[in-house]
């Protein structure tokens, strides 16, 4: 499949870009920095722009079987860049008749009622004040996609780490006591959704 990928240059963005490479697919990495693969490997293809300027987005989108977004902010002011940014996806899909889009988003959007106490304290007077700007940007994005015309799936993360490749983690609508999840084996959930029809249309967490 020939694929964009959105925040290519972020760590879970060249992840998802080097798993893609590995397994098979053409691979277009949307990036503002033009050098940011360096020289760029057998099917990979480098696409500056940026994600905020409608015509880089749809001169990316054209063409490609699917879209994978791995949007990123490097601070936790106020954002539009992942609402915006994934308006400007969706309108250059339905302009260029590419349907599928899998997104990242944030497990911090969901309010699991069977938290205990302590952690839920620390997740509403700590964690989502912090992050409020994100989170509330990111569920934003969420809207957009539930409002378009696009075969759609987000992917709710857990906090992120490091930690190698597994391929053993839990994915669903909702998790008991989600732990944190690798970068790595979030990328290989989202190229694995790209082909699943039982995740169109729905918003899925990944932990350990």
């Amino acid at each position: 499949m020939d694929l964009l990928v959105i925040g290519a240059a972020g760590r879970t963005g060249r992840l998802i870009v080097e798993q893609a490479l590995a397994a098979g697919h053409a691979v277009t990495a949307f990036v503002r920095q033009p050098d940011a693969f360096g020289r760029p490997p057998d099917r990979l293809t480098v696409a500056q722009g940026d994600v905020l300027n409608p015509a880089d987005v749809a001169g990316a989108v054209k063409g490609k079987g699917a879209v994978l977004s791995a949007l990123g902010v490097k601070d936790r002011g106020p954002t539009t860049v992942f609402s915006a940014g994934m308006t400007n996806v969706v309108t250059a899909m339905t302009t260029h008749g590419v349907r599928r889009v899998v997104a990242i988003s944030t497990a911090g959007l969901d309010r699991d009622p069977d938290v205990p106490l302590a952690m839920k304290l620390i997740s509403n007077l700590i964690v989502a004040r912090v992050f409020r700007n994100l989170y509330r940007d990111q569920a934003r994005m969420e809207e957009v996609l539930a409002a378009s015309d696009t075969d759609w799936t987000v992917v709710r993360a857990t906090m992120l780490t490091d930690k190698p490749l597994t391929g053993r983690y839990r994915v669903g609508e909702r998790l008991h006591r989600p732990e944190r999840i690798g970068r790595a084996d979030l990328a290989a959930y989202l190229l694995s959704c790209l082909d699943d029809p039982q995740t169109s249309h729905k918003k899925m967490m990944i932990s350990y």
